[in-house]
């Protein structure tokens, strides 16, 4: 299976829910990660937050990991002078910050390529959150 964070929070639209606290709301989670995400790349740009890790992270099955990386990869690289990037999807997320907040925006032909990917989370569990150094 796919363990990788990106697809996970990518292909989160309450399929993920279980093993997570009562109460979790997924709509709420993508809002956080879009409203905070301008300050916390510029934390991890500047060595101030150790690699990013989430409170609860979900093992995708991988077609579906791949089909939403996809999403996400395609139109990174179609952006000028990112083409060549070995990894385009994990890319984007520290060169492209309005395109991942976008694949988490409703409404939005990102978003909509994700929902097309289906999801069903194999496992999930919790792990250590990254914590500011400053």
């Amino acid at each position: 299976p796919a363990g990788r964070a990106s697809a996970s929070l990518l292909l989160d639209r309450g399929a993920l829910a279980a093993g997570r606290p009562d109460g979790y709301d997924w709509r709420h989670a993508h809002q956080a990660v879009t409203n905070g995400y301008d300050a916390v790349l510029t934390d991890v740009k500047a060595g101030g937050l150790e690699p990013p890790s989430f409170e609860d992270v979900c093992d995708v099955a991988a077609p579906a990991a791949a089909c939403a990386e996809a999403c996400l990869e395609s139109r990174f690289r179609a952006r000028d002078g990112f083409e060549r990037c070995s990894d385009g999807a994990r890319a984007a997320f520290l060169l492209a910050p309005d395109l991942v907040k976008a694949c988490l925006t409703p409404e939005t032909p990102c978003y909509e390529c994700v929902a097309s990917c289906g999801v069903a989370a194999e496992s999930c569990r919790p792990v250590r959150v990254a914590r500011s150094s400053g």
